[in-house]
């Protein structure tokens, strides 16, 4: 939308009549009136091209988690790696301190030079 996705997120679950009115006194051009007689909102909440029939998705058979940790915005999951890195880095650093009761946590030495 070139208003940004606030003003959509603005009607989202609104009932058709309001949503309409709202598109309507706006006052969109004759090519948004004509850009929206070809897309359809279904029950399930999916806007679909009137002229192509789509086939409803899916259902996943991964798990809700697994489906939300490994995304398309990143493949490679670099992004996951970096975060498990660090939070080993940190584990070994704690355990510096608490296990082996070094204050420096591996950091260095205690003493001024």
């Amino acid at each position: 939308h070139p208003g940004g996705s606030a003003v959509l997120k603005r009607f989202h679950n609104q009932s058709n009549d309001k949503t309409t009115a709202a598109f309507d006194r706006i006052g969109h051009s004759a090519e948004a009136h004509q850009m929206l007689s070809k897309w359809e909102v279904r029950n399930n909440h999916t806007i679909v091209n009137v002229n192509e029939e789509v086939a409803p998705p899916t259902p996943s058979k991964q798990p809700r988690w697994r489906q939300k940790l490994l995304t398309h915005e990143d493949p490679v999951n670099i992004h996951k790696l970096l975060g498990v890195t660090c939070l080993a880095h940190f584990i070994v650093r704690l355990a510096r301190v608490l296990i082996w009761g070094d204050p420096t946590a591996g950091l260095g030495s205690t003493t001024p030079a």
